[in-house]
């Protein structure tokens, strides 16, 4: 959705540093935030952490819980389409066929036996 970039100043050791950013995202959803603490290029440590905009629907770090509502008609056949509800399955009515198949086909065949002869013959 959004990323920001802060820089930390020299931190002595044994010594800690809060660093604050901001980024705008829209409201309604929930976010995970990645936080990474780099040394000239180098990854020294990461954190997860969310941030749950969504008060119907929350989530956790390294989870999502989902509650999904389906009934059993949304995979039900029907007459009409044939084995599917949206007939893209169905075949054409019009006479015509889609002609392609899965798959090489039958020339890439042939040329792959043409090439394993040919090589077969060079070895000789």
């Amino acid at each position: 959705a959004a990323d920001a970039t802060e820089t930390v100043g020299t931190v002595r050791p044994g010594r800690t540093d809060t660093v604050t950013t901001t980024v705008e995202v829209p409201a309604g959803y929930n976010y995970y935030v990645d936080a990474a603490l780099f040394d000239d290029d180098v990854l020294v440590d990461e954190t997860q952490g969310v941030a749950n905009l969504n008060p119907r629907e929350t989530i956790t770090a390294n989870e999502t819980v989902r509650d999904v509502a389906f009934s059993v008609e949304d995979f039900e056949r029907d007459d009409a389409g044939g084995e599917g509800g949206d007939g893209s399955d169905r075949a054409p009515t019009d006479g015509a066929s889609d002609g392609s198949t899965p798959g090489f086909g039958p020339l890439v065949a042939l040329v792959a036996l043409v090439v394993a002869a040919l090589t077969a013959r060079r070895r000789r």
